[in-house]
């Protein structure tokens, strides 16, 4: 296999491929059910997240999985799941940060890595491709989105951040680290719907009437 060129934007300054981490291993207490499995046309939620990330390029592909792991597996087909890492995290009902670390342990350390969420499907790739830009032309900070000032995913971590996110615990996230360190600057977007993710029953409502509409413009284009 030839070696990606540095002419491929879909590898970091130094040549290598950016991972991903698609979290996917939550219980999803607010909807009372696994929300990644939720149908967005003729696919699931987590299938479109996948799908994007590695028709993007990203190497590996990891999944994390915990709640109704073997239902999420099983949803996607075999053929993508052939180019998906999954790991499964035991330790899901102590927070987000224990399936964080997870993921990233199955990423190489000189990777700069995409945090994904499982129930954001209509991310883009050239959202992706804009993150990687940032990355490469600020020296290989990470890089954290932004809509109306709110902070949102996907985010790119660089290796030396994500060294540090061993050392957040429980129920939380990357906020307060990515807040804090130097190393990290912000990218500012303006499609809410690339970045719009899934909490309620009133969310996916409202997201199944935007991806019609716009599965209808594209065809119409077309």
């Amino acid at each position: 296999m030839n070696k990606p060129s540095r002419e491929d934007n879909r590898v970091d300054r130094r040549g290598e491929r950016p991972a991903a981490v698609i979290l996917a291993a939550g219980m999803a207490s607010r909807m009372g059910l696994p929300k990644s499995l939720l149908p967005l046309g003729e696919k699931t939620m987590l299938q479109h997240v996948v799908e994007i990330a590695v028709a993007h390029g990203c190497r590996p592909v990891v999944l994390v999985l915990g709640h109704a792991a073997e239902e999420l597996r099983s949803s996607l087909p075999p053929d993508l799941m052939l180019r998906v890492r999954t790991v499964y995290n035991p330790l899901f009902h102590l927070g987000l940060s224990t399936s964080l670390k997870v993921g990233l342990s199955s990423v190489p350390i000189r990777h700069p890595c995409y945090i994904m969420l499982a129930d954001q499907p209509l991310v883009t790739d050239e959202l992706l491709k804009a993150l990687l830009t940032t990355y490469c032309l600020t020296g290989g900070k990470t890089v954290r989105l932004q809509y109306r000032g709110q902070p949102a995913h996907p985010v790119l971590l660089s290796p030396k951040v994500r060294a540090q996110a061993f050392a957040i615990s429980g129920d939380r996230g990357l906020g307060e680290l990515l807040e804090k360190s130097p190393e990290v600057v912000t990218l500012s977007v303006a499609d809410r719907w690339a970045v719009f993710d899934v909490d309620t029953q009133r969310d996916y409502a409202l997201l199944r009437s935007v991806y019609g509409r716009r599965k209808h413009a594209k065809l119409r284009a077309d």
